[in-house]
């Protein structure tokens, strides 16, 4: 039995409905073990579902090899639907192997929504690119990491804010450290000089995919785990 503080601390934000999760058939999907907090989180895609009846998921993944989760077990799933981070816990109703590794889940029956701008943030060091509309490319140093945007630091003014560029960094799983390159769309919210004469932007990051919107999820949370969050 998974203890309702742990179930509580899982399902973050307001309540939804199913129709206002907007899942879709072959949407990718976050899966974390519901009675551990700090449990490493997996990824799954979204086969289908019978309404008030269950849902069909691929069998989770990590590093390439299959996650086999015994049958019963409590589940967070989360579902990234362009503007919200969508949380429900279901368990495991049945694993089958044939014609290809694939689960049942409980339908869904408590549900809850988070608006990305209530997202967390991370402090961090990563090293970007940024390249501005009709102008080369430049150097910056992301400082602070959420799944709508950035600070970051530059040595000079290489864009105004209202500007559109397009930023790439490598994102490294904490966990793995396995590095991912990631190449998006970012808008310049601000721009100051520090007293140091450095730069610093705060960027919006713009219309990512569920991909790149699951790869900043994973790492955020990840960081905080391991004790690097930053409170607003």
């Amino acid at each position: 039995m998974v203890p309702d503080s742990v179930i509580v601390a899982a399902l973050k934000g307001k309540p939804c409905t199913f129709a206002e999760m907007r899942l879709h058939v072959g949407m990718r999907l976050q899966v974390q073990r519901a009675s551990d907090a700090a449990a490493v989180k997996f990824s799954t895609t979204l086969i289908g579902w019978v309404e008030d009846g269950y849902l069909i998921v691929r069998t989770p993944t990590a590093n390439g090899l299959t996650v086999l989760l015994a049958e019963t077990e409590a589940l967070v799933i989360r579902a990234f639907s362009g503007i919200h981070v969508h949380s429900f816990l279901t368990r495991v109703v049945r694993n089958f192997r044939e014609p290809l590794y694939y689960m049942h889940l409980e339908f869904p029956r408590e549900m809850r929504a988070v608006a990305f701008r209530a997202a967390p943030r991370v402090r961090v060091q990563i090293p970007a690119r940024v390249t501005p509309p009709g102008d080369a490319a430049g150097e910056i140093v992301i400082t602070d990491l959420s799944v709508t945007g950035a600070q970051a630091r530059a040595a000079s003014a290489l864009a105004n804010p209202g500007d559109t560029v397009e930023m790439s960094f490598d994102l490294g799983a904490p966990a793995s450290g396995a590095p991912h390159a990631l190449k998006l769309a970012a808008r310049v919210r601000n721009r100051r000089e520090g007293a140091d004469g450095a730069m610093d932007f705060g960027f919006e990051f713009d219309a990512l995919d569920e991909e790149v919107m699951l790869r900043l999820q994973n790492h955020v949370y990840e960081r905080m785990l391991e004790g690097r969050e930053r409170r607003d």
